[in-house]
Protein backbone atom coordinates (compact mmCIF):
# COMPACT_ATOMS: atom_id res chain seq x y z
CA UNK A 1 0.00 0.00 0.00
CA UNK A 2 1.14 3.52 -0.71
CA UNK A 3 2.35 5.06 2.56
CA UNK A 4 1.09 8.59 3.07
CA UNK A 5 -0.21 10.24 6.21
CA UNK A 6 -3.99 10.01 6.66
CA UNK A 7 -4.25 13.74 7.46
CA UNK A 8 -2.37 14.52 4.25
CA UNK A 9 -4.78 12.38 2.19
CA UNK A 10 -7.88 13.91 3.76
CA UNK A 11 -6.55 17.44 3.21
CA UNK A 12 -5.71 16.70 -0.43
CA UNK A 13 -9.02 14.91 -1.09
CA UNK A 14 -11.02 17.74 0.45
CA UNK A 15 -9.19 20.28 -1.72
CA UNK A 16 -9.74 18.21 -4.87
CA UNK A 17 -13.43 17.60 -4.16
CA UNK A 18 -14.11 21.26 -3.39
CA UNK A 19 -12.24 22.55 -6.43
CA UNK A 20 -13.12 19.69 -8.80
CA UNK A 21 -16.22 17.77 -7.69
CA UNK A 22 -16.42 16.38 -11.21
CA UNK A 23 -14.09 13.42 -10.65
CA UNK A 24 -16.00 11.50 -7.95
CA UNK A 25 -19.44 10.20 -7.00
CA UNK A 26 -19.63 8.34 -3.70
CA UNK A 27 -22.70 6.21 -4.50
CA UNK A 28 -25.18 4.77 -2.01
CA UNK A 29 -23.79 1.21 -2.01
CA UNK A 30 -20.37 -0.44 -2.01
CA UNK A 31 -21.07 -3.36 -4.36
CA UNK A 32 -19.54 -1.72 -7.44
CA UNK A 33 -17.06 0.99 -8.31
CA UNK A 34 -16.44 2.20 -11.82
CA UNK A 35 -13.09 3.85 -12.59
CA UNK A 36 -12.58 6.00 -15.67
CA UNK A 37 -9.56 7.96 -16.95
CA UNK A 38 -10.18 11.59 -15.95
CA UNK A 39 -12.87 14.23 -16.07
CA UNK A 40 -13.05 16.38 -19.18
CA UNK A 41 -14.58 19.69 -20.10
CA UNK A 42 -18.21 18.46 -19.95
CA UNK A 43 -17.68 16.92 -16.50
CA UNK A 44 -16.05 20.11 -15.25
CA UNK A 45 -18.96 22.19 -16.56
CA UNK A 46 -21.61 19.83 -15.12
CA UNK A 47 -19.75 19.26 -11.82
CA UNK A 48 -20.14 15.47 -11.90
CA UNK A 49 -18.18 12.52 -13.27
CA UNK A 50 -18.87 10.80 -16.59
CA UNK A 51 -21.52 13.22 -17.77
CA UNK A 52 -20.80 13.70 -21.48
CA UNK A 53 -21.33 11.18 -24.29
CA UNK A 54 -19.39 8.63 -22.26
CA UNK A 55 -21.93 9.27 -19.49
CA UNK A 56 -24.78 8.60 -21.91
CA UNK A 57 -23.10 5.30 -22.80
CA UNK A 58 -22.65 4.51 -19.11
CA UNK A 59 -26.36 5.12 -18.48
CA UNK A 60 -27.30 2.62 -21.21
CA UNK A 61 -24.72 0.11 -19.96
CA UNK A 62 -26.02 0.37 -16.39
CA UNK A 63 -29.53 -0.30 -17.65
CA UNK A 64 -28.30 -3.51 -19.33
CA UNK A 65 -26.53 -4.49 -16.10
CA UNK A 66 -29.59 -3.66 -13.95
CA UNK A 67 -27.58 -1.16 -11.92
CA UNK A 68 -28.59 2.28 -10.70
CA UNK A 69 -26.07 5.10 -11.26
CA UNK A 70 -26.77 6.62 -7.83
CA UNK A 71 -25.84 3.34 -6.13
CA UNK A 72 -22.38 2.87 -7.63
CA UNK A 73 -19.11 4.58 -6.78
CA UNK A 74 -17.61 6.45 -9.72
CA UNK A 75 -14.12 7.87 -9.76
CA UNK A 76 -11.28 8.56 -12.13
CA UNK A 77 -7.67 7.43 -12.40
CA UNK A 78 -6.78 11.14 -12.37
CA UNK A 79 -9.01 13.58 -10.48
CA UNK A 80 -8.28 16.80 -12.35
CA UNK A 81 -10.12 17.85 -15.53
CA UNK A 82 -8.05 17.41 -18.67
CA UNK A 83 -8.92 18.88 -22.06
CA UNK A 84 -7.01 20.59 -24.84
CA UNK A 85 -8.18 24.17 -24.17
CA UNK A 86 -7.31 23.93 -20.47
CA UNK A 87 -4.26 21.68 -20.13
CA UNK A 88 -3.23 21.01 -23.72
CA UNK A 89 -3.92 17.30 -23.30
CA UNK A 90 -6.88 14.95 -22.97
CA UNK A 91 -5.43 12.65 -20.30
CA UNK A 92 -2.81 12.82 -17.59
CA UNK A 93 0.53 11.14 -18.33
CA UNK A 94 1.26 7.79 -16.66
CA UNK A 95 3.81 9.36 -14.32
CA UNK A 96 1.18 11.68 -12.83
CA UNK A 97 -1.39 8.89 -12.57
CA UNK A 98 1.14 6.76 -10.69
CA UNK A 99 2.18 9.59 -8.36
CA UNK A 100 2.17 8.77 -4.66
CA UNK A 101 -0.57 11.21 -3.68
CA UNK A 102 -2.83 10.16 -6.56
CA UNK A 103 -2.60 6.43 -5.79
CA UNK A 104 -3.23 7.14 -2.10
CA UNK A 105 -6.30 9.17 -3.07
CA UNK A 106 -7.59 6.39 -5.29
CA UNK A 107 -7.02 3.69 -2.67
CA UNK A 108 -8.80 5.80 -0.09
CA UNK A 109 -11.80 6.32 -2.39
CA UNK A 110 -12.11 2.61 -3.17
CA UNK A 111 -11.01 0.94 0.06
CA UNK A 112 -14.55 0.11 1.26
CA UNK A 113 -15.78 -1.39 -2.02
CA UNK A 114 -16.94 -4.91 -1.21
CA UNK A 115 -17.78 -6.00 -4.73
CA UNK A 116 -16.15 -5.37 -8.07
CA UNK A 117 -14.07 -2.49 -9.34
CA UNK A 118 -14.62 -2.06 -13.08
CA UNK A 119 -11.86 -0.17 -14.87
CA UNK A 120 -12.79 1.48 -18.17
CA UNK A 121 -9.74 2.02 -20.37
CA UNK A 122 -5.97 1.81 -20.11
CA UNK A 123 -5.43 4.76 -17.74
CA UNK A 124 -7.94 3.34 -15.23
CA UNK A 125 -6.27 -0.07 -15.51
CA UNK A 126 -2.80 1.45 -14.99
CA UNK A 127 -3.92 3.36 -11.91
CA UNK A 128 -5.72 0.45 -10.26
CA UNK A 129 -2.92 -2.02 -11.02
CA UNK A 130 -0.52 0.41 -9.32
CA UNK A 131 -2.50 0.28 -6.06
CA UNK A 132 -2.74 -2.48 -3.49
CA UNK A 133 -6.46 -3.03 -3.90
CA UNK A 134 -7.68 -6.63 -3.98
CA UNK A 135 -6.85 -7.83 -7.48
CA UNK A 136 -9.39 -10.67 -7.78
CA UNK A 137 -12.22 -8.14 -7.66
CA UNK A 138 -10.95 -6.13 -10.62
CA UNK A 139 -12.54 -6.10 -14.07
CA UNK A 140 -10.80 -4.44 -17.00
CA UNK A 141 -12.98 -3.25 -19.89
CA UNK A 142 -12.47 -0.89 -22.81
CA UNK A 143 -13.26 2.80 -22.35
CA UNK A 144 -16.89 3.78 -22.99
CA UNK A 145 -16.02 6.65 -25.33
CA UNK A 146 -17.20 6.30 -28.92
CA UNK A 147 -13.66 6.06 -30.27
CA UNK A 148 -13.17 2.87 -28.25
CA UNK A 149 -16.58 1.21 -28.51
CA UNK A 150 -16.83 1.86 -32.26
CA UNK A 151 -13.98 -0.63 -32.66
CA UNK A 152 -16.34 -3.45 -31.67
CA UNK A 153 -17.41 -5.24 -34.85
CA UNK A 154 -21.15 -5.72 -35.32
CA UNK A 155 -23.48 -6.54 -38.18
CA UNK A 156 -23.09 -3.81 -40.79
CA UNK A 157 -26.81 -3.93 -41.65
CA UNK A 158 -27.66 -2.50 -38.22
CA UNK A 159 -29.13 1.00 -38.32
CA UNK A 160 -26.61 3.64 -37.28
CA UNK A 161 -28.54 4.73 -34.16
CA UNK A 162 -28.70 1.12 -32.92
CA UNK A 163 -24.99 0.32 -33.41
CA UNK A 164 -23.87 2.00 -30.18
CA UNK A 165 -26.60 0.20 -28.27
CA UNK A 166 -25.57 -3.19 -29.70
CA UNK A 167 -21.95 -2.52 -28.81
CA UNK A 168 -22.94 -1.62 -25.24
CA UNK A 169 -24.84 -4.92 -24.98
CA UNK A 170 -21.57 -6.69 -25.89
CA UNK A 171 -19.68 -4.75 -23.20
CA UNK A 172 -22.40 -5.52 -20.62
CA UNK A 173 -22.06 -9.22 -21.47
CA UNK A 174 -18.27 -9.01 -21.04
CA UNK A 175 -18.73 -7.46 -17.59
CA UNK A 176 -21.34 -10.06 -16.55
CA UNK A 177 -19.10 -12.90 -17.78
CA UNK A 178 -16.12 -11.55 -15.81
CA UNK A 179 -18.24 -11.13 -12.67
CA UNK A 180 -19.49 -14.71 -13.00
CA UNK A 181 -15.98 -16.04 -13.65
CA UNK A 182 -14.61 -14.22 -10.57
CA UNK A 183 -17.54 -15.39 -8.44
CA UNK A 184 -16.60 -19.02 -9.18
CA UNK A 185 -13.32 -18.52 -7.32
CA UNK A 186 -14.78 -16.93 -4.16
Amino acid sequence: MVIIKKKEIIKLETKIRIENPCHYQHGKKTAFAFVFSCPGQVEEKNGRPVSGKTGDNLDVLLEYLNLNKEEIRITNAWPLPEYKNKTGRSEAPNQEIKSRWNLARLENELLDIKGFIVCFGEKAKLAIESTNLIKNKLIFIRHLGLQSINQIKIDSSTERKNKTSKRLVIIAKEIRDKINKNAEFD
